[in-house]
């Protein structure tokens, strides 16, 4: 199993789909490095279109297991 690691060490690959550890909300899920330190981890369809996209700023991410074979 994969250790956090804090951002402030290091970054993922961009678009690289990682576990976030959002420390403001103690919130965990998946999302990738869109820039700056931003990660993209939602999005809300509204008739079809995408009308808005939740952006967090984590304390630390790690490497998503494998999928089950």
């Amino acid at each position: 199993m994969s250790e956090w690691i804090s951002v402030n060490e290091r970054m993922p690959e961009k678009c690289e789909d990682v576990q976030v550890f959002c420390a403001d909300t103690q919130e965990q899920m998946v999302a990738f490095l869109v820039t700056n330190g931003r990660f993209q981890f939602g999005t809300y369809p509204l008739n079809d279109q995408l009308s808005g996209v939740l952006i967090c700023r984590p304390s630390h991410w790690k490497p998503l297991s494998l999928p089950p074979q």
